[in-house]
């Protein structure tokens, strides 16, 4: 099971690339049928791209969601994305934070620098300076480079 999952995502994203996004959709919605979270999300970012078909933030949030409470951490970093821009959703900086942090937990380094931008910006969180570097440093310790510029204050 696991392996024929990993060979529709591979052949989804494949057709993706090649702008055959019906094609891409049956794969990822198959992979979703196994279980899949990281094809729940791939369904989401179908949704959110609007490639090939008209976007649709609502239900890019909806897929974001399911998939980011199955514990995928690209899922939980989309949602909270979302929840930050209100996109599909109601702003809610609070819960935008709770999620970036799930998924920084798990090692996601684009969430990890983003619960330091939550730090020094205020979002859903108090300021936090110190904070802020703590988890600018951690993103870029492993070569995230937004994180590396902010440290050198560029």
């Amino acid at each position: 099971k696991p392996l024929k999952v990993n060979l529709l995502l591979e052949r989804g994203w494949l057709y993706y690339g090649q702008e055959k996004y019906d094609k891409a959709m049956e794969c990822f919605l198959d992979a979703a049928d196994m279980g899949s979270a990281n094809a729940i999300n791939a369904i989401a970012i179908y949704h959110y791209e609007g490639r090939g078909h008209e976007r649709n933030l609502q239900k890019a949030a909806q897929w974001f969601r399911y998939a980011a409470e199955m514990g995928y951490a690209s899922a939980q970093r989309n949602l909270a994305d979302c929840l930050r821009k209100g996109e599909g959703v109601p702003v809610n900086m609070e819960e935008a934070f709770a999620w970036y942090m799930r998924a920084a937990e798990k090692e996601n380094i684009k969430s990890q620098f983003m619960i330091g931008e939550c730090y020094a910006n205020g979002w859903g969180v108090e300021v936090d300076a110190d904070e802020a570097e703590h988890w600018y440093t951690i993103a870029a310790n492993q070569g995230y480079e937004p994180a590396i510029k902010k440290l050198k204050n560029e």
